[in-house]
């Protein structure tokens, strides 16, 4: 096979993978709008995607949604923070002012499967999150969480909490 067939199958093998790969994320951000879609939030904004790991089928996101209220010349909002990991979706936090209908929301179910949300690379990945405390108080209440992964959640949550203690020595 002479150079130029070479380079135009190579070509052709490129835009198939930048084919599937883009239905791919459109796909997972249909599956993601539509559960967000599906509780139907007041006033919603925009979903925001958190972190994402598309290698690992992974998507961490947020919405806020209702009205305004300000808290010490801050506004904040309702807002909700979900996980999509493989074919499972489910919010891992709410925060509701708001009365939502709560027959609506489908809490993400935590268990043996999620072994790669129990990774210490994704931890690492969340780590930099501000909803990475969220996460970790989940995983220590969650009723199908394994007991090492409550165990490492609970270190974790302690190491955090010495560090943080650390910093403001001196105040």
């Amino acid at each position: 096979m002479n150079q130029k067939k070479l380079l135009k199958y190579l070509f052709i093998v490129i835009v198939i993978i930048a084919f599937v790969l883009t239905s791919y994320i459109i796909y997972e951000k249909y599956v993601i709008y539509s559960f967000v879609k599906n509780v139907n939030f007041p006033k919603q904004q925009k979903v925001v995607t958190i972190l994402s790991i598309p290698q690992k089928r992974v998507t961490v996101f947020d919405v806020d949604y209702g009205q305004v209220f300000n808290l010490a010349s801050i506004d904040y909002y309702s807002y909700a923070i979900g996980i999509k990991s493989g074919n499972k979706i489910g919010w891992i936090d709410i925060y509701d002012r708001e009365n939502i209908d709560k027959s609506k929301i489908k809490m993400y179910n935590f268990d043996a499967s999620d072994s790669y949300l129990y990774s210490d690379e994704f931890f690492e990945l969340f780590s930099k999150k501000s909803s990475y405390g969220t996460f970790l108080s989940i995983l220590i209440k969650g009723k199908n969480v394994p007991s090492e992964v409550k165990q490492k959640a609970q270190a974790e949550v302690e190491r955090i909490n010495e560090e943080n203690r650390n910093e403001y020595v001196g105040w």
